[in-house]
C-alpha cells in the first residue's frame, strides 16, 4: 500500500526538503508489535529499524507531499496504526492513521459495511409482498432482515407475491 501524508507549516505553507526529518512508524495493535523496516516483521522488541522516511513526491508540483510503500499482504488481520513525526528545525508535526487490514489488504471499513450489505442484498434472501406493500431484504442467514421497505400501495399490474432464496 502507499502512505502518503502532507506536511504545512503554521501559515498553511506546505514544508518541502524534509524527507529524512520524517520518522514512520506501523504498529500492529492486536499485540502492539511494530515493524521492522528491514526485515519487515513486527516484533515486540529487537528492531534493527524501528522506523522509515518517507521520500517527497514531487517538490515542485505537489510540495509538501510524501510517500512510502510498504506490502501489507503477508499481514495478520487487524487493525494496524501508522505514526508519523516530522521534525524540521522548530517545526514539529505528528500524524496518526488506523487501518483495517483483512486479507492482506487494506479495507476501507465504511465502504467494506456497505459492500457487505449491498452482497447480502444482491445474493441473499428478499421477499416482495404486494398485498402488505413491502420488499423485505434478508442477511445471508437468510433470517435476519437487512431492510423492510415500504412500498405503499401497488399502482400497476404486481404479482401479490414474489420471493427469492438462493440455492
Amino acid at each position: 500500500m502507499e502512505l502518503l501524508w502532507s506536511i504545512f507549516d503554521d501559515s498553511n505553507n506546505p514544508v518541502t526538503g524534509a524527507a529524512s526529518a520524517i520518522a514512520l512508524k506501523l504498529r500492529r495493535a492486536s499485540d502492539g508489535f511494530l515493524l521492522d523496516w528491514s526485515d519487515l516483521a513486527f516484533k515486540p522488541s529487537g528492531w534493527a529499524n524501528v522506523s522509515s522516511n518517507m521520500a517527497e513526491v514531487d517538490g515542485a508540483f505537489l510540495p509538501g507531499m510524501y510517500e512510502t510503500l510498504v506490502d501489507e499482504s503477508l499481514w495478520q488481520d487487524g487493525y494496524y496504526q501508522v505514526v508519523a513525526r516530522c521534525q524540521s528545525g522548530s517545526l514539529v508535526r505528528n500524524g496518526i492513521f488506523e487501518g483495517l487490514v483483512k486479507g492482506g489488504k487494506l479495507v476501507d471499513e465504511g465502504l467494506h459495511g456497505l459492500l457487505s450489505d449491498l452482497t447480502d442484498e444482491a445474493f441473499g434472501r428478499w421477499v416482495l409482498d404486494a398485498a402488505a406493500g413491502t420488499l423485505t431484504l434478508y442477511r445471508e442467514d437468510g433470517v435476519a432482515v437487512l431492510k423492510k421497505f415500504n412500498l405503499g400501495a401497488a399502482s400497476g399490474p404486481c404479482p401479490a407475491y414474489i420471493s427469492r432464496t438462493p440455492a
